[in-house]
């Protein structure tokens, strides 16, 4: 891929003109200019993102997730796991309908015992 010319405006951010290529992003065989200044700020957890949710927000997400969308119901896991205990396993929330190997069974298991969410039936 051909790199572009460097953008002639400072970052809308933080008005900056710190420039630099970032190669196959956001997908492999494309690239974009990213504000150097802006890629190096620190950004909140997810807990943090979470914790400043409305009422609203939370509902919202969480009818999401019930609803089969599997964006939503992997960040309600992420955020109870963030904030209860340990992670549960993506396997819990987002069931595989077909095996990659003969010892998934097994594996799927040993993790069961660490899940707090129940899975969810597709």
């Amino acid at each position: 891929m051909r790199q572009p010319e460097t953008p002639a405006g400072p970052c809308l951010g933080c008005s900056t003109a710190a420039w630099f290529w970032c190669a196959d992003w956001p997908q492999s065989g494309a690239g974009r200019w990213l504000c150097r200044t802006c890629a190096r700020r620190p950004s909140p957890s997810l807990a943090e993102v979470a914790a400043g949710l409305t009422a609203d927000e939370r509902a919202h997400l969480a009818a999401e997730a019930a609803a089969g969308d599997t964006l939503a119901a992997l960040i309600v896991a992420a955020v109870a796991a963030d904030t209860e205990g340990p992670l549960v396993p993506v396997r819990a929330v987002y069931p595989v309908k077909a095996s990659i190997t003969t010892t998934t069974g097994a594996v799927q298991g040993e993790l069961e015992g660490l899940t707090r969410a129940e899975p969810r039936s597709r």
